[in-house]
């Protein structure tokens, strides 16, 4: 699953004579992968230097440069969830007797407390911006009742401050009732995106007991619908569809009337899921497999390289016109490295070129200090890379 790793800013500073980018400005040193602010050590062997000085390493002054800003911006997820009377019905979700059942409803709980302490929300290092619908709406009527079936706009649209409303409607979820409206449902968690630009890859997560119910308006029929919309979320807006099963696999369902759809084989049906382009169907306690689909598709703070070709910059003429690299305001000396030393480098700190004079590759410390963990809570988390280039 792929998604969107890094927002880029970067600026051209034409200003000529020391210091053109502000990479020397008021800042202080810091020792090597420290995240603090603090003035290193006079005998400290990294190579990270105090950049309040006006002058190069090399005794030069500057003539404009790179300034780069790169943020993670939030993966957008809406959940779709089956809060239908269904998932209060207790099945035997391990296959092992001795075991108590659980209801669909207790493992979907079990699922979301799991996955908001992995995730959460924008603060975290896989930062996310959750909305939420509920399949049927709270309103619902019970079956065989028309009203079984319907739903509401997303109650959580996602954005990047969607956290908190998410918690307090989660805390807030109307009582179960209804039957199984996922299609519906999926549809109005499409619509919640308000739009899908082309650089954004954002998913729905549909977390049910049953396969949907609800099709041609009857609480009790299948809705072949979904599997439609998911492909078309996928072809027409990019939009990834991770379904959650945390009901019966492949136990027959019955004849009741119950909001969950008749006849159906289950076995067959989830199996027919992994036709869907676009999708994955997982069981909820499958929880390695989920964590790894959401660590790649969440963002990440980058890999430690930095293009200064990309507009409207320009890189340097030549690698020579480069002697130090800014990192959060704290200068970074080159390297006499190749890229694997660079990657490995825990004593230290610097960077060298991965494509002179294009790339250039952060190593280290210095690579350290733009990851997550040396970072604040989003969206005061931004990454500034400063690439003050010497005068020719």
């Amino acid at each position: 699953m792929a998604g969107l790793a890094v927002a880029l800013l970067l600026v051209w500073a034409p200003a000529c004579g020391p210091d053109a980018t502000g990479v020397l400005d008021d800042s202080t040193s810091q020792s090597s992968g420290s995240s603090s602010s603090e003035t290193s050590d006079d005998s400290s062997d990294d190579t990270s230097s105090e950049t309040g000085e006006d002058e190069s390493s090399t005794g030069g002054e500057y003539c404009g440069g790179a300034e780069i800003f790169s943020r993670p911006i939030p993966l957008r997820v809406v959940w779709v969830v089956d809060n239908s009377a269904s998932t209060l019905t207790p099945y035997d979700h391990d296959l092992d007797p001795a075991t108590p059942e659980l209801t669909p409803r207790e493992r979907i709980d079990t699922f979301a407390s799991w996955f908001f302490e992995r995730y959460p929300g924008p603060d975290g290092c896989h930062p996310l911006a959750p909305g939420l619908v509920w399949a049927p709406a709270g309103s619902a009527g019970e079956p065989p009742a028309s009203t079984a079936c319907s739903v509401d706009a997303a109650t959580v649209a996602p954005d990047v401050d969607s956290q908190a409303p998410f918690d307090t409607a989660w805390a807030a979820r109307p009582p179960a009732g209804g039957a199984v409206a996922l299609a519906d449902a999926y549809a109005m968690a499409v619509n919640s995106f308000g739009g899908v630009p082309e650089w954004e890859q954002p998913v729905i997560v549909v977390l049910t007991g049953s396969p949907p119910a609800c099709g041609v308006g009857d609480s009790e029929t299948l809705d072949a619908r979904l599997f439609q919309r998911m492909n078309d979320a996928w072809n027409d807006q990019g939009i990834q569809s991770v379904v959650l099963r945390a009901g019966p696999q492949a136990l027959g369902t019955s004849s009741e009337v119950d909001g969950v759809p008749d006849g159906v084989d289950l076995a067959l049906y989830w199996a027919s899921l992994q036709s869907v382009i676009g999708s994955w169907h997982l069981d909820v306690g499958e929880q390695s497999m989920i964590q790894g689909l959401f660590d790649q598709a969440s963002p990440s703070y980058g890999d430690c390289s930095y293009d200064l070709s990309v507009a409207p910059n320009s890189p340097p003429s030549s690698p020579d016109l480069v002697d130090i690299v800014g990192v959060n305001g704290v200068a970074f000396e080159k390297l006499e490295l190749d890229l694997e030393a660079c990657d490995a480098l825990t004593d230290g700190a610097g960077w060298i070129w991965e494509e002179a004079p294009k790339v250039i590759r952060l190593c280290g410390a210095a690579c350290a200090a733009t990851q997550c963990e040396a970072q604040n809570p989003w969206p005061d988390n931004a990454v500034e890379v400063e690439v003050p280039y010497l005068c020719e």
